[in-house]
């Protein structure tokens, strides 16, 4: 039998095999050659991830653009609702604010980089708040490759004015540049506790006290004009503020303001006899007030709201007047021809005695009109009788005038001489508020003006010395 070798042919074929596959995976085959080869390929990912380079350092070039141009934006939007909010603080119009914090924005772009920006201003009369948005879709440099939209720039600023300097006691509402508006002379004292006296006016000399043993004391007096006095007349001395325009000369009038007077009404009289009167219209005719208290007269008024036309309310020879909750609103609806045809808001003298406390928020809310909580004497702003300049409310002999609540004479002055003493109720809960076109204490009289925070009474929330500031 023929037999194959155990190793003969079958060990051949095995080994060429091997031979063959390993000439085709071998490490110089053709296709692994093909597929080991590295030649070239850090030129093709160059190439490929240029576009990505130069991406990315043009997007870091305008990103950087886009943020010089936000920060002058920025810059133009808090200048622009900080002049808005000063415009605010002088008491412009909504339009002139609108306006003011408009301009403030261009003139405040000194590198130009907010130039065909939109400016939109809003402002908030109610909360005193000024705001400003400056828009711009930003410039498209290098990244404009690869954007196709530009991204907006936006940026916002608010300011308002923060009634941070505390109360105001006295205002002198006055803002002329010459004169005298705040006068304290001979032995005239003004003491003002816990509060501010703040005057308007520009003059040189505005605030003075001269003579005898003046004094002015209080948390601060201030304005935008001079003073002169003594050393020791003023504790502390007068200081520079920003005037205050006229808080409450925008008051809303009651309703029943221009109502016909009864006749009953018309120059009433109270003369050594006691007497209630109740709220309405009262008006003085012929030079005479409204309502005159004389010769012992005991007059009590009932709370509510009294409309004083063409004259307000006179004492004299140790007369008495009292209320609890009341507004005297003093108004020239008739146009009257001359000064002497009008009487001021208030007047006393004598020996007369007065104690009037203002209406409460819910007294006078009950009365009809919320806008008179603390309002004690109104005397509607810019209304004066015709060929009238203004007309002094006087206070002087031997009276003893107590009032809590605000004394407003919008145009009207006010002297207090003689040995007369204008000063908040003797409780502990009183505070006094006097606001005059010219406010002048002569001889012994004394202005004492409290200031209690604890009042039932409201003290007006305009009525605090402010400043601006930039709220966001």
């Amino acid at each position: 039998m023929f037999k194959i070798p155990r190793h003969g042919l079958g060990a051949a074929v095995c080994g060429r095999i091997r031979v063959f596959l390993a000439r085709i995976a071998g490490p110089r085959a053709p296709c692994r050659r093909l597929i080991d080869d590295r030649s070239g390929a850090t030129a093709i990912t160059v190439a490929l991830m240029m576009t990505a380079f130069l991406g990315i350092t043009g997007l870091t070039l305008d990103v950087g653009d886009w943020y010089s141009t936000r920060s002058a934006m920025q810059s133009a939007a808090d200048a622009a609702a900080l002049g808005g909010a000063v415009a605010m603080l002088e008491n412009d119009t909504q339009t002139q604010i609108t306006t003011v914090a408009t301009t403030d924005a261009g003139l405040n772009d000194a590198s130009g980089l907010a130039k065909s920006a939109t400016i939109n201003v809003s402002v908030d009369m109610i909360n005193d708040i000024v705001t400003t948005t400056i828009t711009k879709p930003a410039t498209l440099l290098l990244s404009g490759l690869f954007l196709h939209t530009a991204p907006t720039i936006s940026v916002t600023a608010k300011a308002g004015l923060n009634n941070n300097g505390g109360p105001i006691c006295a205002l002198s509402t006055d803002q002329n540049a010459t004169g005298i508006y705040f006068d304290v002379q001979g032995n005239a004292t003004v003491t003002a506790t816990g509060c501010n006296i703040v005057v308007d006016s520009t003059s040189t000399d505005a605030i003075n006290a001269t003579g005898g043993a003046a004094l002015v004391t209080a948390s601060s007096t201030c304005g935008p004009g001079g003073w002169a006095g003594a050393a020791g007349d003023f504790s502390p001395d007068p200081t520079s503020c920003a005037a205050l325009p006229d808080p409450l000369a925008h008051l809303t009038a009651p309703a029943n303001v221009n109502s016909t007077c009864p006749a009953a009404n018309t120059n009433v009289v109270v003369k050594g006899a006691t007497v209630t009167l109740q709220p309405g219209v009262y008006c003085g005719t012929g030079g005479n007030p409204a309502i005159s208290v004389q010769s012992n007269g005991i007059l009590t008024l009932a709370s509510g709201i009294y409309v004083l036309q063409n004259g307000g309310m006179a004492n004299t020879s140790n007369s008495t007047v009292t209320g609890n909750g009341v507004a005297l609103y003093v108004a020239y609806p008739d146009g009257s021809s001359s000064s002497s045809s009008s009487a001021p808001a208030l007047a006393a003298s004598g020996s007369a005695n007065i104690s009037l406390t203002a209406m409460t928020t819910a007294q006078a809310t009950t009365a009809g009109d919320a806008a008179l909580a603390g309002m004690l004497i109104y005397q509607q702003a810019n209304a004066l009788p015709t060929g009238s300049t203004s007309l002094t409310n006087s206070l002087g002999g031997n009276g003893n005038e107590q009032f809590t609540g605000a004394l407003y004479f919008g145009n009207q002055n006010i002297l207090v001489g003689g040995n007369a003493n204008l000063a908040g109720q003797s409780n502990s809960a009183s505070w006094t508020a006097v606001l005059a076109n010219d406010i002048n204490i002569t001889g012994n009289g004394t202005l004492n003006l409290p200031n209690n925070s604890s009042s039932p009474i409201p003290f007006p929330s305009s009525l605090q010395k402010q400043s601006v500031t930039l709220l966001q």
